[in-house]
């Protein structure tokens, strides 16, 4: 079983560590000091105070002999159509993929340029991980992965994900209705994400806050009414739990967070870019994510004329 980490990052980076783990063949893509890290040292695994070293296979671009069975794709969505152009030598019609990103619009975009729809499966991830140097990520908790099929033609790909994450020994989530975990995550991550991004703040400064917890909760409201819209049986008890207390991750620090404090670009197209364009679709008022999204866009737009000077 071949499999090809296409966006070897944080999230990337430790799954791809745990099938290495588990003795499966695992090509790493990634680029800049990270891949040169990885290259040269290999990939450095810090979890619980335990260290430990995995020698890699480290791509920039795939090499003659790069087809894959699986294929788990965590760029960042505003890498995606770039990713998918470079790595298309990766993927052949038998490939399962799996894409772990954030926010909505990259399955459409891999099924699009891929082909075969019924073979890239729905899935999604809760995980506590950073890059907090090249060639090293961070573990903190977590590390599920929660997929299902949203339509019949996914089932075959979807239990063969079981049966190779079972494998693996990898947590997972088999879900009937793969739809609400989605959408359940993604106002996790439009509430959080965003609002972090705009206070540069942790989960825990945030949430003791009161000011900033009910604009996470009013964001997650607005969230959720489009979700309702389209269909999507999202639960009272999905929306308050999304804005509930977790002590242990206190000094979280959110991906938008991590990758603004670093000068990054921001996933604002797939996260609250993305709730905006579904809400006016359906005419429904988001006056907090819209605000909100106009604040980090200024802010990012700012950032890059100042560097540019």
């Amino acid at each position: 079983m071949r499999v090809a980490v296409v966006g070897a990052g944080a999230v990337g980076g430790y799954f791809g560590s745990q099938f290495l783990r588990a003795g499966f063949d695992v090509d790493f893509y990634a680029r800049g000091k990270h891949l040169e890290a990885l290259r040269r040292h290999g990939l450095v695994l810090l979890e619980g105070g335990k260290k430990t070293l995995f020698k890699v296979k480290a791509y920039d671009k795939p090499p003659k002999d790069a087809v894959a069975d699986l294929i788990l794709f965590t760029v960042k969505g505003y890498n995606t159509d770039s990713a998918l152009k470079k790595y298309r030598s990766v993927a052949s019609p038998s490939s399962i993929v799996l894409s772990l990103q954030n926010g909505f619009g990259n399955r459409e975009k891999i099924a699009n340029k891929w082909g075969h729809p019924e073979r890239i499966v729905p899935a999604m991830t809760r995980i506590g991980v950073e890059v907090t140097h090249p060639g090293t990520i961070t573990y903190s908790g977590l590390g599920i992965i929660y997929f299902g099929a949203e339509t019949p033609k996914q089932k075959k790909a979807a239990e063969t994900i079981k049966q190779i994450l079972e494998a693996a020994e990898i947590s997972f989530s088999f879900e009937r209705d793969i739809r609400r975990i989605l959408w359940r995550k993604f106002m996790w991550n439009v509430a959080f994400n965003t609002v972090s991004a705009v206070t540069e703040s942790t989960m825990g400064e945030m949430l003791s806050d009161p000011a900033v917890r009910r604009l996470l909760e009013d964001v997650t409201k607005e969230a959720a009414a489009v979700g309702r819209a389209e269909g999507v049986k999202i639960t009272d008890a999905d929306v308050l739990g999304v804005v509930g207390p977790r002590p242990k991750f206190s000094a979280f620090r959110t991906s938008m967070l991590q990758d603004y404090l670093a000068g990054k670009p921001l996933e604002t197209e797939t996260l609250s870019g993305a709730l905006i364009r579904k809400a006016r679709a359906r005419k429904i008022s988001a006056p907090k994510t819209e605000a909100l999204h106009a604040i980090l866009t200024h802010k990012t737009a700012l950032r890059k004329g100042s560097s540019s000077r």
